[in-house]
């Protein structure tokens, strides 16, 4: 079972640390030394997310790499996530 923990628990780790890199470097939030600006508080925020999800049994609540597409169009607030999310919910009942 600890096998399975610690391929499960870096499997998320390198996809949020990709995905936070990547969506960073897309918005040019990088330091002048190329590194990533709140690089502590992000895959903590990712954590609590991930398991208050699995303490509550839905689906991963996790960074994904598609959030690129929203800062490449400018969605750098909460705006663009409010949005989206009313936009699902919509979806469940149609």
């Amino acid at each position: 079972m600890l096998i399975i923990l610690f391929a499960l628990l870096y499997v998320d780790m390198f996809d949020t640390v990709g995905t936070l890199v990547g969506v960073s470097s897309k918005e040019d939030m990088l330091t002048k030394e190329g590194k990533v600006v709140n690089v502590k508080i992000s895959p903590f925020a990712d954590a609590i997310g991930t398991t208050f999800g699995a303490m509550i049994g839905v689906s991963t609540v996790t960074t994904y790499v598609e959030s690129a597409a929203g800062v490449a169009e400018g969605g750098r607030t909460g705006l663009t996530i409010i949005s989206t999310a009313t936009m699902f919910f919509l979806a469940l009942f149609l």
